[in-house]
């Protein structure tokens, strides 16, 4: 019956998509073609690469699979495949079967491990995604000893993380509020549960091959100002690593993992457990500590041919206690997804997927005892279909959670069920000899329906909601290739919904003043952005480098913000009106001398119309980081620096009040020594951080503490 609705719900959506993708199919489809797939010597999938015929001069470019299909001409007669990093192989046509492989082979010796690492499983290409994308990778932050998945971003990224009394951390993009995040798991989103808010203290670099940090929307997550994909570790191989850590204010702890396989399997299994305190100013010892537990699981298979199953979970826990305040929580998150991968030409690739997810906790302070039950069930389906110089996606997405929560003596008990349409049309130009040209571009059409069914007890609580919205967004992208840089200019526009959360209408109902709005609508944002990407692609080893810069606007209507209680960990959202926030990123890197210097540099500036709109925002972030690499040793001095910080609270009686925090200027530092022998890697790494910064305090509570790290690592593969 649902089924039924909605799909009389969305008929005009479905069917104008589907007279649009018809019409594109039937207009670049051609009958005199050809079609194959192209990977490294690795058996790994390559994009981006160019196939040409001659002498007419008919192009065009492998998916994201490899996967490729191009028109020639009866007078063509060869195939001329190329890609960066790789020696030129030309084929003739008469002796190409279709769906036959091509194989390139790679003409650099040696490659930077973040360019290597989890080939074929990343969800953003760096320099072809119309978003600034940084790769992260994990067993690199592993061994340089960060606490946890939020340090690390913070520490070296142009982006905010907000801790809240209670250790909570999560971070901000683009001065954005931390709801517009969204969190992917091998390209899942994870964030579907009553508080969409991860808490990154809770997650480790144990358990992932790798990050990808995406500034902007996209057609994985069209409302959203950020994205954090977290790439699992499934490794067909064998291998094993442990680390173990020790610091200042009781920081400790260790992560192991372990892996098996082959070509055709792997196993991936690992735990570990973490600790550190936080002080109040003057106190003369620790009453703040976290405790963390962390297990994961992966499964990958590729028995069959053209098919990879994968099997991934984990649970996280967290326990945080403060004797002062007398506040405590327990969480408890864990997930657990099974997914499927065809891909094959002509065909192209098809993703099925389930996952099931449980959040269980509990928030204890003097006035308030909140024990929150969260329960998510969905399956979703992607389809990518390459056809002549366009691609097509379409994917659906549903879940179905229940929540319960109580707050006291208050029950909040909903159902959410969640579905998401998309599909997007992708035109793409093959590269050409000319200067200047157009790349691709790319629509994006999204419906979203939210169906909030509260229990009857509950009604007065939290409301019936049935929200039906639709988004959409336009890229378009132009090419400047020549034989020593790559220039990329592109542009996104952009219109997109973002719904209340089951937690954001449980805490607008329950801690609502009489001159604060009562009831949340859809927030709804209007995207403009512009952005540059210089690579080059010179063989030269000795010099490398690559700059991304990014202008943007962002429109609010219905802006949610949330409001502080003072001196509590305690806050609730509200409807704040119009809003609006400009600004630009950039990042510039520089690698010297086959890797012995790197230098890196993210600087972000932002324009707020209103920052009372924007809490916790500085308007501007620097991250500079210089890394030099000899031999078995690495060292790497980081300065961070960052302006202001603004916050509007309410006391008890509904006085508002500003909270202010100092800008920031410090350095981190580490040095990590690395001794290989066969197949052993031992690793020691000793880091510094806020070395040279004053600390600040929050409602009392100690900020940016100098802190000393000193780490242990053993990896065998």
């Amino acid at each position: 019956m649902f089924f039924n609705n909605l799909i009389d719900d969305n008929s005009f959506f479905m069917k104008n998509l589907f007279l649009f993708i018809l019409f594109s199919a039937f207009l670049f489809s051609q009958n005199n073609s050809t079609f194959g797939i192209v990977i490294n010597e690795n058996e790994k999938p390559l994009f981006n690469v160019n196939i040409i015929t001659e002498p007419s001069g008919q192009g065009t470019q492998t998916n994201s699979n490899g996967n490729f299909i191009i028109e020639f001409l009866d007078s063509d007669s060869v195939l001329i495949i190329q890609h960066i990093g790789y020696e030129k192989k030309k084929v003739k046509i008469l002796d190409f079967k279709n769906g036959e492989t091509i194989t390139l082979i790679q003409n650099v010796i040696e490659l930077q491990s973040l360019e290597v690492r989890g080939v074929g499983r990343n969800q953003f290409d760096v320099f072809d995604t119309k978003n600034s994308v940084i790769s992260l990778d994990a067993e690199e932050l592993a061994f340089r000893g960060f606490n946890d998945i939020g340090d690390a971003l913070f520490s070296e990224q142009s982006i905010v993380m907000n801790e809240t009394m209670t250790g909570q951390k999560s971070i901000s993009i683009r001065a954005s509020s931390s709801e517009e995040i969204s969190f992917l798991y091998d390209g899942i989103q994870i964030n579907n549960m009553g508080d969409p808010l991860v808490d990154l203290s809770i997650f480790s670099a144990s358990g992932l091959n790798g990050l990808e940090l995406v500034k902007g929307s996209h057609d994985k997550s069209i409302a959203a100002s950020g994205t954090i994909n977290f790439i699992p570790k499934i490794t067909y191989g064998n291998s094993a690593r442990f680390t173990q850590q020790f610091g200042t204010y009781d920081y400790g702890g260790y992560d192991g993992l372990v892996t098996v396989g082959n070509s055709s399997y792997s196993l991936n299994t690992g735990a570990g457990k973490g600790q550190f305190s936080q002080t109040y100013v003057g106190s003369e010892f620790p009453e703040i500590s976290t405790i963390h537990n962390r297990q994961f699981g992966n499964i990958g298979l590729k028995y069959i041919q053209n098919f990879e199953f994968r099997f991934m979970g984990f649970k996280n826990k967290k326990l945080f206690n403060n004797i002062r305040s007398k506040d405590s929580i327990s969480v408890s998150m864990e997930t657990f997804i099974g997914k499927v991968i065809y891909s094959k030409s002509p065909i192209g690739e098809i993703q099925l997927y389930a996952i099931t997810q449980n959040n269980n906790g509990n928030e204890s302070s003097l006035t308030t005892l909140i024990q929150k039950n969260d329960h998510n069930q969905g399956f979703g389906i992607a389809l990518e279909k390459p056809i002549n110089h366009a691609t097509i996606k379409l994917s659906s997405e549903f879940n179905n959670l229940d929540s319960k929560w109580i707050a006291n003596s208050l029950t909040m008990s909903s159902n959410r069920y969640q579905s998401i349409l998309t599909g997007s049309l992708e035109l793409i130009r093959p590269e050409t000899k000319e200067k200047f040209q157009l790349k691709d571009a790319k629509i994006v059409l999204n419906k979203s329906l939210i169906n909030d069914t509260p229990e009857s007890k509950t009604e007065d609580v939290v409301l019936a909601d049935s929200w039906d919205e639709s988004s959409s967004m336009f890229t378009v992208s132009f090419l400047n290739i020549d034989p020593v840089k790559r220039v990329m200019v592109y542009t996104n526009l952009g219109n997109a919904f973002r719904f209340p959360s089951l937690n954001e209408k449980f805490s607008n109902y329950v801690r609502h003043l009489n001159n604060y709005s009562l009831y949340l609508n859809p927030e709804l944002k209007t995207t403009i952005e512009m952005g540059l990407k210089i690579q080059n692609v010179s063989e030269d080893e000795m010099v490398d480098y690559s700059i991304n810069i990014s202008g943007f606007t962002y429109r609010y209507s219905n802006k949610i913000k949330q409001i502080i209680i003072s001196g509590a960990p305690i806050q609730f959202p509200i409807n704040y009106g119009d809003a609006s926030l400009s600004g630009f990123d950039s990042q510039f890197s520089l690698v010297l001398n086959n890797g012995f210097l790197n230098f890196t540099s993210f600087y972000s500036n932002y324009i707020f119309s209103d920052p009372i709109a924007f809490q916790m925002q500085p308007d501007k972030i620097v991250r500079n980081i210089v890394s030099l690499t000899y031999k078995w040793i690495k060292f790497d001095l980081i300065h961070r620096s960052e302006s202001h910080r603004q916050a509007t609270s309410i006391d008890s009686f509904g006085n508002e009040l500003q909270t202010r925090l100092d800008p920031v200027n410090t350095i981190d530092a580490n040095i990590v020594f690395n001794l290989i022998f066969k197949d052993y890697v031992g690793t020691v790494s000793l880091t510094g951080k806020n070395l040279n910064n004053v600390s600040q305090d929050m409602n009392g509570i100690s900020l940016f503490d100098k802190r000393i790290g000193l780490n242990f690592g053993l990896s065998w593969k």
